[in-house]
């Protein structure tokens, strides 16, 4: 994660002081900036999901990674709890 700028991926490497190597690239979004900065990333599943504000996507794997939205809950929550009735 790199603010609001977006997100960058890396690797593993021993030869780097970091032991990352990072890539040149923003992956996420591309030719943008996003307006709130990630703040959550997880593994689930054998895929990789990060939230930025209200909406979560889904890395798609590949030489040119991309991102899916999965949910946003600015749109997609209902807080109606309805009447309780006895």
């Amino acid at each position: 994660m790199l603010g609001n700028l977006g997100i960058i991926s890396g690797v593993y490497d021993a030869s780097q002081p970091t032991k990352i190597r990072w890539d040149d690239n923003i992956e996420f979004p591309k030719n943008s900036t996003v307006a709130t900065r990630p703040l959550a990333i997880i593994q689930a599943n054998g895929s990789l999901f990060f939230a930025v504000g209200s909406v979560i996507y889904k890395r798609i794997d590949g030489p040119e990674p991309e991102s899916e939205e999965i949910i946003n809950l600015g749109e997609d929550v209902n807080t109606n709890m309805g009447e309780f009735s006895a």
